[in-house]
């Protein structure tokens, strides 16, 4: 009796140890499954914003150029020639008039 006692805590221990170590091995394996998954969705998103940035720079590359061509036709003749007039008073403000007006709760006039 005592001995069948001691063979049933025994295998029960075994149960334990063993139920055990397949969970152990199973949250292992599924978590270096997530891991490996995770590390290939993110490179793979890398490469598309990598080819998402370079589809926006070549589109302005292409919008500098027509910036560039178009500023060509833009002179003071033909600006005068379509009715702007030349400025009589200009000033400029510079970056610290600001921060000191602001700082001062003033605000810039015109």
């Amino acid at each position: 009796m005592k001995q069948r006692k001691q063979n049933k805590k025994i295998l029960k221990r075994q149960f334990y140890v063993s139920l055990s170590f397949f969970v152990g091995i199973f949250g292992l394996v599924a978590s270096y499954v997530y891991f490996v998954n995770s590390t290939i969705l993110t490179i793979a998103a890398t490469h598309d914003l990598q080819d998402s940035i370079s589809d926006v720079r070549a589109d302005m590359t292409h919008l500098e150029v027509a910036y560039l061509q178009k500023q060509e036709v833009f002179t003071e003749e033909y600006a005068l020639s379509r009715g702007y007039v030349r400025p009589e008073n200009t000033q400029y403000v510079k970056d610290t008039t600001i921060r000191t007006a602001a700082l001062y709760g003033q605000t810039i006039q015109e």
